[in-house]
């Protein structure tokens, strides 16, 4: 086996040794390093990429990472001769360099991203979360959080229910750090637009403000150069308009209902029956608000178990009652949406799609409902399946694939389309 001869040299840890002897065997240095360093426990791997040697010291409770320039020569196992030297003074040495650079700028990318995260998230972080959020090993993740604690001071663990290590970090540094490029602020500028086409114009001038607030953050230099690269994009791109209702929301309405869904306040309100046209006086315990074609917003009758939506179109005299409710711990808004397809809802029931191989792609790409699962099959037809309630609006959206789509089931829906289809084509012939 080749011997390799090591210099490591670092300011940070005051030591300048060589290493000549087997002492690095399949990549990684034995207990010799440690005593020919003086370093009780540390451990140290050779990065054949990178040309770096990794440094981990234990430190208290916590392992401190640091990355280390080395030199290395490589010699027969004779040591006689030079077989290969680095920096090598060729194309190679080259792309080594270079891929050690984009290497380094990625790490040092994905810190600082892991840094944002951890100063965003108000219940801090969990390895594990680190983990999923940034796709890496666990012991990455540790890694990259001991470099974020020895580059921003401020990381600290934030007390939680489920007796796991949460971290967080409170650095006033980092705000000098955050980039807002174009690319952000063009994203804002779509959802704004997009807000203020679906008839959501409250909504829009709060993301405005927003904007505002991360533009004034920057420098000024900054926004300079931010601001020609941004007026390309935002002329670039653009919504397609879809029909659909529009029902803007008052914004002192969206207010009182955020302060009575906050502070666990009923509310009171005359209401417009959907096909009726009756109105009532309604008194419901307000648990949140759900935007689709129409907003809505989810309750409970005071003293009723069952939750159920109101159109906030539909709603008028709107005012606090009073009284105050004990919000059900277990309601989860989002499972409570995706109970029904659209808004409309009943019991959920198993839905079966079949779709022909010509609109196969587009029933793939198609999202039903979060829940769905997509089957292909070899004839090319693809079968979605998912369950929910709400037949009447599957109904009307089903018209639309035509010839297209299959119902499998349930038999109740496959019925009620044959139904709408008939009562159409009887209304359009004029029978």
């Amino acid at each position: 086996m080749n011997a390799l001869s090591w210099r490591v040299s670092s300011t940070r840890f005051s030591f300048s040794r060589t290493l000549s002897a087997p002492c690095v065997t399949s990549g990684r240095i034995d207990q010799n390093f440690r005593k020919n360093f003086g370093i009780a426990n540390c451990s140290a791997e050779v990065s054949k990429m990178s040309w770096a040697l990794e440094i981990r010291i234990w430190c208290g409770q916590i392992w401190r990472v640091r990355q280390l320039q080395c030199q290395f020569r490589e010699r027969d196992a004779s040591g006689a001769g030079i077989v290969r030297g680095w920096p090598l003074r060729n194309k190679e040495a080259s792309e080594m360099r270079e891929k050690k650079s984009t290497i380094r700028y990625e790490r040092v990318k994905d810190v600082l991203d892991l840094a944002i995260r951890l100063q965003a998230a108000r219940g801090g972080m969990t390895i594990d979360e680190i983990q999923e959020e940034l796709s890496v090993s666990r012991r990455t993740a540790e890694r990259m959080r001991n470099t974020v604690e020895w580059a921003f001071p401020g990381l600290e663990t934030v007390p939680a229910a489920d007796n796991k290590l949460h971290w967080r970090l409170e650095s006033n540094a980092l705000r000098r750090l955050v980039p807002i490029t174009a690319d952000n602020l063009a994203s804002l500028a779509t959802a704004i637009s997009a807000l203020r086409q679906s008839g959501l114009g409250n909504l829009a001038t709060s993301l405005s403000d927003v904007e505002t607030k991360l533009r004034a953050m920057q420098r000024r230099e900054s926004l300079e150069n931010i601001d020609s690269d941004l007026e390309t994009l935002v002329q670039a791109e653009g919504l397609a308009m879809r029909p659909g209702p529009r029902h803007p929301i008052d914004p002192a309405l969206l207010s009182l209902l955020r302060e009575a869904i906050l502070g666990g306040r009923t509310i009171e309100f005359s209401y417009s029956g959907r096909h009726s046209g009756k109105r009532s006086t309604q008194k419901v315990e307000p648990y949140g608000l759900l935007y689709g074609n129409r907003p809505f917003l989810v309750g409970k009758h005071t003293g009723f178990t069952d939750s159920r939506l109101w159109r906030i179109g539909n709603m008028s005299q709107v005012r606090l009652a009073g009284n105050l409710f004990e919000r059900d711990p277990e309601f989860d808004l989002q499972a409570f949406a995706r109970r029904s397809f659209g808004t409309f809802q009943e019991e959920p029931m198993q839905v079966e799609l079949l779709f022909s191989e010509v609109a196969a792609a587009d029933a793939a790409s198609f999202q039903f409902h979060p829940d769905q699962s997509i089957e292909r099959h070899e004839n090319g037809t693809v079968t979605v399946r998912f369950d929910a309630g709400g037949l009447n609006e599957m109904c009307w959206h089903l018209v639309a694939w035509g010839e297209s789509v299959q119902i499998v089931k349930p038999e109740k829906l496959r019925q009620q389309m044959a139904q709408m289809c008939e009562t159409l084509t009887k209304h359009h012939r004029g029978d």
